[in-house]
């Protein structure tokens, strides 16, 4: 298989295409660490990890502890919202008893939107993409915050905007990128959007995984 294609291409013509992911990992295999939704707490600036759900629960119990515990921790925060509205994002918060207003007015919290960042400038660019992680890192630890903790929505890739073709490479140069930094990301992927090579690939760019969650 070409990493050079396109996410759109292999997304398949299932109702759900990544049902069968379990199946391409065992006989493809895969050599990192799989986590649950509760070592979330776990993760540290430098780690580099993707989740995998299927249902808006499984989504909101993996990125609600993921967000908070940033901010609990004097991180500074990213989500680039694409697959749900930033009103959605912020609901999970709000509905776990966290006040987002002064997170969002002090700049702790940004909701970003895709052309904000993947497709700042029109084209997705993996190393821009890269150097915008580091200087935003940089920033956040002039600013006084202990890390920059990002996590994004991956279906703007299956839309087949310029770029977007080099997703998986991109995945492969953040390794690069992470160890030593203090910056730290988690990937999101919908397994009814994405096919099971792909996630495949995904999982192989990934040292850390979150596959589903107990909800």
């Amino acid at each position: 298989m070409s990493s050079s294609t396109t996410a759109g291409e292999r997304a398949g013509q299932k109702e759900n295409p990544g049902d069968d992911y379990r199946r391409c990992i065992t006989e493809n295999g895969w050599e990192g660490h799989e986590m649950t939704a509760g070592d979330i707490g776990d993760l540290r600036p430098g780690d580099h990890f993707c989740c995998i759900y299927k249902t808006d629960e499984e989504h909101r119990a993996l990125v609600t502890p993921y967000i908070r515990l940033g901010l609990e921790r004097g991180e500074k925060v990213f989500y680039i919202v694409d697959q749900h509205t930033s009103e959605e994002v912020l609901g999970y918060l709000r509905d776990d008893g966290l006040d987002t207003g002064p997170f969002l007015e002090s700049g702790q919290l940004s909701i970003l939107s895709v052309d904000d960042a993947y497709m700042k400038g029109g084209v997705f660019d993996p190393d821009g993409m890269i150097a915008l992680l580091r200087e935003e890192t940089e920033k956040a630890l002039a600013e006084g915050y202990t890390a920059l903790r990002v996590t994004g929505e991956m279906t703007w890739a299956l839309k087949e905007l310029p770029g977007s073709e080099r997703l998986i490479e991109y995945e492969s140069k953040l390794n690069r990128f992470f160890p030593g930094s203090r910056c730290m990301a988690i990937c999101q992927y919908d397994r009814k959007r994405f096919s099971p090579e792909i996630l495949l690939y995904v999982l192989t760019t990934h040292p850390l995984a979150v596959i589903g969650a107990e909800v």
